[in-house]
């Protein structure tokens, strides 16, 4: 992949970089936009432009191990490493703009800055919104979700739209050429280290951590519910709110869990709406 011009590399420690591409003017209040795990930040180009639009500077961000970033060796891909990165990434934002950033993180992401901003430091954040992804996560969707990376791993995709597919997601929603590498074979393989998909597992103490970090949390907290999604339930959402009073929820009842672009525009209505009224 080649880097866009507005594509900056971010230290985040232990020699780790990561990419994140800049939409919108600086000075502007600034938004984080993480991703889903096996994906890249250009799943969320169409809601940075609409937020960029609307007075937002915008970072799309590609995980460790995903898109332009670094991979890590020895592999460290557990939530922990995904949290740490958060609040790396938060701090420089607030150290550059004086004024702590909103984070938005799509299912990894979001469990990550739930962890970063609940227990490692709230103070760099602004607010939080977790996109269908709550403390009490459904670990059977989970486990579906690693055997389809597992299975597609080694034997790839023969079209862009076959990868679509699979991940439940429109062929049109998202330029897939941007999250997918074409093998010398012609097949088409997901954009991430191989050795993530090995150590995709989120145990009862991922759980534990997720829930202290919920109960911990004091800034605006904000949870898109995808109503198409097996990750979040009503209990789910009803236990998030226990362990978060001041929580908002919002459901897209026509969303699937995988963000793959935004060509309706409903991601971004919900973030700014919650935006606007956090600010």
């Amino acid at each position: 992949m080649t880097p866009d011009e507005n594509t900056v590399r971010v230290p985040v420690g232990h020699g780790l970089t990561l990419a994140a591409e800049s939409f919108g003017e600086e000075g502007n209040p600034v938004a984080l936009l993480g991703h889903g795990g096996g994906q890249c930040r250009h799943v969320w180009a169409e809601t940075a432009k609409r937020l960029a639009t609307s007075g937002y500077r915008v970072f799309t961000l590609d995980s460790r191990g995903h898109g332009d970033s670094d991979w890590t060796r020895p592999p460290r891909y557990e939530p922990d490493d995904f949290a740490r990165d958060v609040e790396a990434l938060a701090r420089w934002r607030l150290e550059a703009d004086a004024c702590p950033p909103h984070y938005v993180g799509a299912s990894l992401s979001g469990i990550a800055g739930l962890i970063a901003a609940g227990l490692f430091n709230e103070a760099a954040f602004a607010s939080l919104t977790l996109v269908d992804v709550t403390p009490t996560y459904k670990v059977d969707a989970l486990a579906k979700a690693r055997n389809l990376f597992v299975r597609t791993l080694k034997h790839g995709f023969a079209t862009e739209t076959e990868a679509a597919r699979a991940i439940g997601g429109e062929p049109g929603g998202v330029q897939l050429s941007r999250v997918l590498r074409k093998d010398t074979d012609g097949r088409w393989h997901w954009r991430w280290d191989p050795a993530f998909a090995e150590r995709i597992h989120h145990d009862e103490r991922t759980q534990r951590l997720c829930k202290a970090a919920a109960a911990a949390l004091s800034i605006p907290v904000h949870l898109i519910r995808a109503g198409r999604s097996e990750f979040v339930d009503d209990e789910a959402a009803e236990a998030f709110l226990e362990l978060t009073p001041h929580l908002q929820v919002t459901v897209l009842t026509e969303a699937r869990h995988v963000v793959t672009g935004d060509p309706h525009g409903i991601y971004a209505d919900a973030i700014l709406k919650f935006l606007e009224a956090s600010i």
